[in-house]
Order: C-alpha cells, then sequence, then structure tokens
C-alpha cells in the first residue's frame, strides 16, 4: 500500500474509532460504499477490531456484574506512551477467572488500551504463570513501520536482563496478531503514588537511584530509553522500582557492554514526554541524545516526586517544550522548603541545559543519592554567582536587550536634559571686567541685603566675573 493510499485508511479508521469512543457506532455499510477503493482495508480492520474486542467484551461484564456503577461501552483511549503500564491497585487474579483465549495465553482481564496496542493480564498456560500480554491493535492491519517498532519494543527490551526493568518472556504472531508478554508488576506506578502528595525525600532518592543503576545497565548494553517518567516506572509488592516501556528505545551504536560506548541518534522531530524531556531532545539542533540525556528525565522524575509537579508543565505540549528549551526550572526548594540543599542540588545538576554540566552517566547519579542517602557530602556543586548570572543573562536575552537600550535611551535624555539646563542658566549671568591705571583695588560686589555675591576679587580683574542679571553696589577699597 503507498503511502497516499495508507494515510487515508488511517484517517478513516481514526476517525471511525473516535466516533465509536464517542458512543455513536457509524454504519459500517454505509462506511465501505462511500469508501469502495480502501473496502478491502477497512473490512480487514473491522474484523479485527471485532476479534479484539471480543477479548475484553467479557472482561468488562464481569467488572459491571461486581461493580454496579461500573460504565459498559468503549473504552477511553489511553497516550500510547502509557500502554505498557500496570493498571494501579490490579490484585493478582485468580487461575480460575478465565474469559477467553489467546494462543497460549488465558487472558484474564485488560489493563490498558490505546490508539497503537492493547495489553492484557493473562496466564501463560504451558507454564502456569501470570503475565502482561501486549498486542498490537490494529492486528494485520498493522503497518510495516508500525510492526517494527512493535517488534523492535519487544527484542531491546526482552536483551535487557535486570532486576529494576520490567523482563521480556516471549515475542510472537499469533492468528496475524503481533505480541509480546513481559512481567506482570503488581503494584502501583510513580506518577499514581505522588497524585496526591511529594513523596518523603529519602524515599524519592532510592527508588530513582535503583532506577539510575538500571538505566546505566541499559546504556551499557547500548540502549537509550528516551520516555523515563514517573508513570514509566512501577512498584512491585517489594517496594522494588521496576522500568518499564521502551517504545521509544533507541539501540545506539557501541559495543554492548563497553565502558563508554558512542552514542548516536538521527535528528528529527522531538518524540517523548515534553514535561521530562531534555533540551537536546525536544530540539534536534541542541545536541546528539546521550546518557545524559536519560540522566536529565531522571532528574525530572525526582523533581516531581520531591515537590509533586513536573519540573515544566504548560497548557499545551508545545509550550511545554519552549519552556524546556529556554527556562529554568524553579528551584525545588521553592516549592518544597523541607528539602535539602544537597538533594536540591543533585536535582538541578541532573536539570542542566547542557549536557555536559549534569553528571557524565546514570551510574555517577545513583552514585551521588547513594550519598546522600547514607548522609556522606555528594560530589555535585551548586552553580557559583557568576554561572547563575550568566545562566540568567542567556535566558532573558531579549528582555535584557530591550532594558539595555531603554537605559541608553534614558541616559541621552538625562545628558541632554543636563546640557540644555546648563546653556539656560549660562545664558542667564552677565560678565564684569574691572580695570584701574592706579594701584591695584579690592572689589566687592553686594546686594541689597548689603551681602556679597561673589567672593571680593582684585582690580583690574584677571577674568570676567559672572553675574546673575539684578542690582548691585560695587565696593572697592586699597591700602
Amino acid at each position: 500500500m503507498d503511502d497516499d493510499r495508507e494515510h487515508c485508511v488511517d484517517v478513516t479508521i481514526a476517525d471511525y474509532l473516535k466516533a465509536v469512543d464517542a458512543g455513536q457506532f457509524p454504519d459500517r455499510d454505509a462506511l465501505l460504499a462511500s469508501q469502495p477503493e480502501f473496502a478491502d482495508e477497512l473490512r480487514a480492520f473491522f474484523a479485527d477490531h471485532d476479534r479484539t474486542a471480543k477479548f475484553a467484551e467479557p472482561i468488562r461484564e464481569l467488572a459491571a456484574a461486581a461493580d454496579p456503577q461500573a460504565t459498559i461501552g468503549p473504552r477511553a483511549e489511553a497516550a500510547p506512551a502509557e500502554l505498557s503500564t500496570i493498571a494501579p491497585g490490579d490484585k493478582m487474579p485468580s487461575a480460575g477467572s478465565r474469559v477467553g483465549y489467546f494462543g497460549d495465553y488465558e487472558l484474564l482481564s485488560e489493563i490498558a488500551r490505546g490508539g497503537m496496542g492493547v495489553v492484557f493480564c493473562a496466564r501463560q498456560v504451558s507454564l502456569n504463570r501470570i503475565v502482561a500480554l501486549k498486542m498490537i491493535l490494529a492486528g494485520q492491519l498493522a503497518s510495516a513501520q508500525e510492526v517494527q517498532r512493535f517488534q523492535a519494543e519487544a527484542r531491546t527490551a526482552a536483551n535487557l536482563q535486570h532486576a529494576n526493568i520490567v523482563a521480556i518472556h516471549e515475542v510472537g504472531e499469533h492468528d496475524g496478531q503481533h505480541y509480546f508478554s513481559m512481567d506482570y508488576v503488581e503494584g502501583r506506578n510513580l506518577t499514581d503514588m505522588v497524585r496526591d502528595s511529594p513523596l518523603p525525600p529519602h524515599e524519592a532518592a532510592r527508588y530513582v537511584k535503583l532506577c539510575a543503576e538500571a538505566i546505566h545497565y541499559a546504556h551499557q548494553q547500548g540502549t537509550l530509553h528516551r520516555d523515563l517518567k514517573p508513570s514509566n516506572v512501577l512498584i512491585d509488592k517489594f517496594d522494588q522500582p521496576r522500568v518499564t516501556d521502551f517504545g521509544l528505545a533507541k539501540q545506539l551504536a557501541g559495543e554492548p557492554g563497553a565502558s563508554a560506548p558512542a552514542f548516536h541518534t538521527q535528528t528529527g522531530a522531538a518524540v517523548g514526554t515534553p514535561s521530562y524531556m531534555p533540551p537536546e531532545q525536544a530540539s534536534a539542533d541542541r545536541g546528539k541524545l546521550g546518557p545524559a540525556s536519560d540522566v536529565y528525565s531522571l532528574g525530572a522524575v525526582l523533581y516531581e516526586l520531591v515537590t509533586g509537579r513536573p519540573p515544566f508543565r504548560a497548557a499545551t505540549p508545545m509550550d511545554t517544550l519552549l519552556q524546556v528549551l529556554s527556562s529554568e526550572p524553579a528551584a525545588p526548594r521553592l516549592v518544597n522548603p523541607s528539602l535539602s540543599r544537597d538533594l536540591e542540588t543533585i536535582v538541578l545538576k541532573c536539570l542542566a541545559k547542557e549536557p555536559e554540566k549534569r553528571y557524565a552517566s546514570a551510574k555517577d547519579l545513583a552514585d551521588d543519592l547513594q550519598a546522600y542517602l547514607e548522609n556522606r557530602p555528594i560530589s555535585a556543586r551548586r552553580p557559583g554567582y557568576l554561572e547563575r548570572a550568566g545562566r540568567w543573562l542567556r535566558h532573558h536575552r531579549r528582555s535584557v536587550a530591550l532594558s539595555a537600550v531603554a537605559a541608553g535611551v534614558a541616559a541621552t535624555l538625562l545628558i541632554g536634559g543636563s546640557t540644555l539646563l546648563d546653556w539656560y542658566r549660562e545664558a542667564q549671568l552677565g560678565r564684569v571686567v574691572l580695570t584701574t591705571d592706579g594701584p591695584n583695588l579690592v572689589a566687592e560686589i553686594i546686594d541689597a541685603n548689603d551681602k556679597l555675591v561673589v567672593p571680593a576679587f582684585t582690580v583690574p580683574t584677571t577674568k570676567p566675573v559672572a553675574l546673575r542679571a539684578g542690582a548691585y553696589q560695587l565696593r572697592l577699597s586699597a591700602s
């Protein structure tokens, strides 16, 4: 299918799904009749959509029976980036609560759904274990690019075997439906944990320290996450963080396991979540992505955990990106005065605009957080006054330039006004010159009250004596 045709089909399907989500249920026959050139693709989509919906429908009915307040009908779409997030507070389903099958998997409950995929809690029958099962929602109609991205996510995560990374078990295809299974994490994500109030500083630091160690491991394997945020960190029943959702991960150049792999990435449109995205990810001309990019995102996660809000959040994603590129975050202690200066210093070092001013690696960040937890000196240092002044000037160039112009105009007006005032005063003065053919005299000029107007001077005068216009008396005296 060529690009234009694929785009038209995608637009038609997107409009259909929006209508379904709004509870309108468009007439499929009318839709096929109105676009006969896309009929084959649309019929394949409808068949796949019905098959996927069939898996979920018994689950919704069971939920409604258990909870009379539950809504039965189309589910609202979650953001694609949230698909692999296990629903907060889910209890481990019992093996006897079967509602459907998908190959070797017994589907127990739907966890999340989005524009690209759906995630179920399932039991793998052959191994009798509970897993999270993610599959492409488009099924057989999925484009080659969608399948490639889906499989890349699975392969990337499957190659990362770390205690704090959600493990991938199986990648496959069943009846034209691409899927992969992963650990089912019974617990909440960090977004839910911080929704009502910030976490205690030591608890937040411990979570991010363990995540930083996991991300350093991923970097050593040549993988950059590129979408670290609180909702992509799950806290399991042992109070351990588990990093998930490698859907935007980039497989980077460099030998796996090398101490300093050579990181490269392609330039192009910004990908990720604006509130947690480093400047070089928000704008391609701000530098290449590397380990320091994930360090920035870890700092943004830590910022939200200890303040209750991300470092940057505006009304629209574009406005948020502009803040990421041009603004400095509010100091965490201004938002939460109970924070220690050391933890604030760690956060702000992670959030430096220039990658070279952040921690060089996620391990360095983890080491400093461990030092903070053990009440030892940290390696990070707060920026000096000159550096902070330089940052302020860089990020307020426009206002500084306008202020400089205004100050220049004011100085010009002040100097010009002073010159005019001096000229006016000079114009109001008269000048007295006295000469004599006899001996030198002492002259005094007095007003009507017999007071000296100017100091006494000798006659003949060596230079004119300036006087304001008026009537005066001249007193001369000699030896």
